[in-house]
């Protein structure tokens, strides 16, 4: 079996998560014996291309965690290590186990135990239910089951086992105790649907913490062989790279592995919150990573009774406790279950954040994580404890206080592509500002009374949603307005930075900078007023001009409505005339693999076949130059000339390029004593001699066909002739010895 491409880590999860929407698959090569597996961390690009220069194999390039997947030979990794443009080489190799255990089939508790003691129908009797929170699920996947249809991508990150009959790199869910599907159960307890369609009809609808969450499942493990650091770094990078709010992490290891470190700690300074489980290996375990840094929320398990299960680990970076023993949920194929383990403990937290990020849209990931620790209730000892945390995770109580929304909003002007929109500020100490929406898209936030929509689109409508946002983050339900914008009749912008980057004798070469507004549609160029050319590119050349010339060079921009703008212009003038004379060249082979002579200095020497440049050089200072060139066939015609930067050019100068080559030594056909004709083949129009005893006894010229003959007084038996070819430049060709036959 061939050695996977990074190192395994076995990860605990309670559910896994499979595909019912269109998947992506990652598939990774894997390393032979003799090189070591590495994520490697840079610090810039000079870093990052040094590794994908050296690396004896790369396997994927994470630009968001800064790391690169890579095989290394002993020499690579010991020169990586030494390289101070990276940050680390990750070579360690540490299991990564599920969160979750076995449970009693017939629980004594109501299926939504756990919702309650964690306040969450509060959120749902004010309408917050995690609407647009867009959370990574880091699991063994989530199947397409119907009380899951809020997943709206399925990623798979791991790779297939050539010594299996199963497609690990598939988006079904394998994990969890009994195979019930581990990443399918956390998921669901963090946003079963409402009204979801249990298999089990008799049993109550299991709801999850926030069913209106928008799930993403990033398959790690495949729940029949353990996951590994790799591929959670590779779901990290991609969460991201996507823009998630929330990751969920129901696994961990034992071990600090800095590239999982490093890729959580790119996360977090993205702004993501990250939940982990702190493991079930008895309250006298530490808490396992990546629970354990610091930027993550570590959680524990408690139950019923609001006690700490007797399988969860501890330890001073807990955070959090929640509910983790018989959480009611759901399986792989859509039917209840009962599930333990801090596993089904962290969603619980991951939905409430989900909800939180709804109520308070306004609010830092870190003062988020701060208002859900400030909302905990205490438990055990009276404050922070290794048990708990800051205590039991909850939604905090309703708030008496209503944001109101503006009462006077008005769109107080509209262009083609602008629109200003003016309010008064509410005379109340709780406001903060006011949140601008174009097409439930924010715009920006503002503590003004009057802002100004940029870059509209003419002849189209449009919605602004002004919001009032408090001190602590809410916002109002928000008021909208409609607008429809004018006829376009406003030019585009300018282009700026236009230059002439090179001007010859009969052309020049313009560079400008586009404008960015949507309404630009292309430039048109004009010299001397008048329209040459019209380009979506950022530079043109412009030819035909005449040397020692001044012209003026103007671009205008055009939008798709056909309004042009006043223009950006430049002068320039082209350089007068020069006489250039041809280059001297010293004689061209068919053995030459250089062609060298003098010209005048500093200007460029060219050579063609036919209508293709075949080499150039820069003519030195002393006016001598040399290009390389690849061996040409004899005969052949060449043309050479010269040109300087001002665009002037010499005469051209054709050169024959001559015969070195001698020909190939004649093949001479069985000559016998009696022969009077000797007969053979050489290259076509050449001069066959033949020699004896140093003197030349006949000759004659070979065809067109290859072929000769000539006449010749009967030799003496064993006597010896040589044969020469000779071709048509005198080169002569090596000998033929023939020794006559009887």
């Amino acid at each position: 079996m061939k050695k996977p491409l990074w190192k395994h880590v076995s990860i605990s999860c309670l559910a896994l998560t499979a595909l019912w929407t269109l998947s992506d698959k990652h598939q990774f090569a894997y390393a032979e014996e003799n090189t070591i597996n590495a994520l490697i961390s840079y610090k810039n690009e000079e870093g990052k291309q040094r590794v994908l220069g050296d690396a004896e194999d790369v396997g994927e390039v994470l630009d968001n965690v800064e790391m690169v997947e890579a095989s290394l030979t002993e020499q690579q990794l010991s020169d990586l290590k030494k390289d101070p443009n990276i940050e680390f080489v990750d070579t360690k190799e540490a299991p990564m186990t599920l969160a979750d255990l076995a449970t009693p089939a017939q629980p004594l508790l109501i299926p939504t135990w756990n919702l309650s003691l964690i306040n969450t129908p509060v959120a749902w009797n004010n309408g917050i239910f995690g609407n647009k929170v867009k959370v990574a699920v880091i699991d063994t996947g989530i199947n397409p089951i119907d009380d899951l249809q809020n997943v709206v991508r399925r990623v798979s990150f791991v790779r297939d086992l050539p010594e299996t009959v199963i497609k690990e790199s598939d988006n079904v869910d394998r994990g969890g105790i009994r195979n019930n599907g581990h990443g399918t159960s956390v998921a669901a307890v963090i946003g079963a649907r409402v009204g979801g369609n249990l298999k089990d009809q008799k049993t109550t609808d299991v709801i999850g913490v926030a069913p209106n969450v928008q799930l993403y499942s990033l398959k790690y493990a495949d729940g029949t062989t353990s996951g590994t650091t790799t591929e959670i770094v590779k779901s990290i990078d991609w969460a991201i790279a996507n823009k998630m709010d929330i990751i969920n992490i129901s696994s961990g290891l034992y071990v600090d592995v800095p590239a999982l470190r490093n890729a959580v700690q790119k996360a977090y300074n993205a702004g993501i919150l990250i939940v982990a489980s702190a493991g079930n290996d008895g309250n006298d375990r530490n808490v396992t990573y990546p629970a354990r840094y610091s930027q993550v929320i570590a959680v524990s398990s408690i139950s019923a009774k609001q006690k700490i299960s007797t399988f969860s680990n501890t330890g001073s970076s807990m955070n959090l406790t929640a509910p983790g023993e018989a959480v009611p949920t759901i399986n792989k194929d859509g039917k209840l279950i009962y599930a333990s383990g801090t596993s089904y403990a962290a969603p619980h937290v991951t939905g409430i954040l989900a909800l939180l990020k709804q109520q308070y849209p306004f609010l830092s990931a870190k003062e988020l994580r701060a208002k859900l620790d400030e909302q905990a209730i205490d438990l055990g000892i009276t404050g922070i404890d290794n048990l708990y945390g800051y205590g039991l995770a909850q939604y905090p109580q309703a708030d008496e206080l209503v944001i109101e929304d503006l009462v006077d909003p008005q769109i107080e002007k509209v262009t083609d592509h602008t629109a200003t929109v003016s309010f008064s500020l509410p005379n109340d100490t709780n406001v903060k500002k006011i949140a601008i929406f174009l097409d439930d898209k924010l715009v920006t936030s503002t503590t003004a009374n009057k802002y100004t929509i940029k870059k509209l689109q003419a002849s189209k409508d449009y919605k602004i949603t002004l919001k009032v946002v408090s001190r602590d983050g809410r916002a109002s339900n928000g008021l909208d307005l409609q607008l429809h914008t004018l006829k376009d009749v406003t030019p585009p912008a300018e282009v700026t930075k236009l230059i002439a980057s090179s001007v010859q004798i009969n052309a020049a070469k313009i560079n400008w900078r586009k404008p960015s507004t949507e309404d630009f549609k292309q430039s048109k160029i004009y010299v001397n007023n008048k329209k040459i050319a019209t380009t979506n590119e950022s530079t043109y050349t412009i030819r035909n001009l005449k040397p020692g010339q001044t012209y003026n060079i103007e671009v205008k921009t055009e939008d798709e409505a056909k309004n042009i703008s006043q223009g950006v212009a430049i002068t320039i003038q082209t350089p007068a005339k020069k006489v250039l004379h041809s280059p001297s060249v010293k004689k061209v082979s068919d053995r030459s693999t250089k062609v060298s002579g003098t010209a005048e200095a500093n200007t460029t020497f060219l050579i063609y076949k036919g209508n293709k440049k075949i080499a150039q050089a820069s003519v030195q200072s002393n006016g001598s130059y040399t290009a390389a060139i690849k061996k040409q066939v004899a005969n052949s015609k060449l043309s050479v000339y010269i040109t300087d930067k001002q665009g002037n050019t010499s005469p051209v100068k054709r050169l024959t390029v001559i015969d070195k080559t001698a020909p190939d030594k004649p093949k001479v056909n069985k000559v016998t004593s009696n022969s009077t004709i000797i007969t053979g083949t050489a290259e076509p129009f050449a001069i066959i001699e033949m020699i004896k005893e140093k003197k030349i006894i006949a000759k004659t010229e070979v065809k067109s066909s290859g072929k000769f003959s000539f006449k010749i007084k009967k030799l003496k038996r064993n006597s010896t002739v040589s044969f020469y070819a000779i071709d048509q430049a005198h080169n002569r060709s090596k000998s033929t010895l023939i020794n006559v036959q009887s």
